[in-house]
């Protein structure tokens, strides 16, 4: 899958992108990139994949397009809130290709955002709308803002609500 992405990335467009919520740090993104493997669109049929899906969302769940990322900076906290109402539940499947530590950029979420729907998802989502939310709201650095780290290694698959408030 590696290689497979590597030559994606390389003779397809894609962009850089520069944002707030990636601390102004560059990040390249191609747009469907399953779509454009040879391999990797098996993954939509893999069992493992569809029953994991169908026993969290039920039969019927529609698929997305997938995009994949180069990026080697951080992320600020937030919700990814595009691309479905929030009254349909979704769930993203994240597949890093390296190995990811708390200290190398592994995925952080806040306990409970998952239930987004709930006050206090909310709340947070409003209070983390731009980069400095944790300092003007709570005072602190957004280092410090209780999380679980989801490490992973390659071949894992983390399979979320996308609209979890998560940083790295």
């Amino acid at each position: 899958i590696t290689a497979g992405f590597e030559k994606i990335f390389a003779n397809h467009e894609n962009w850089e992108l520069t944002e707030d919520i990636h601390l102004n740090q560059p990040r390249r993104i191609i747009l469907d990139i399953l779509e454009q493997s040879d391999d990797a669109p098996k993954l939509y049929r893999d069992p493992r994949v569809v029953g994991t899906i169908t026993s969290l969302l039920g039969p019927g769940y529609e698929d997305a397009p997938s995009d994949g990322s180069l990026f080697s900076c951080d992320s600020s906290w937030h919700s990814d809130t595009y691309g479905a109402p929030m009254t349909r539940k979704t769930v993203k499947i994240s597949l890093y290709l390296d190995p990811l530590t708390a200290e190398t950029g592994a995925i952080r979420v806040m306990p409970g955002t998952n239930h987004y729907q709930s006050d206090y998802a909310r709340t947070l989502r409003r209070d983390f709308t731009d980069v400095d939310g944790p300092q003007k709201v709570f005072g602190v650095d957004r280092e410090a803002i209780p999380a679980h780290v989801v490490e992973s290694v390659p071949g894992d698959a983390i399979v979320w609500n996308y609209r979890t408030i998560h940083a790295s």
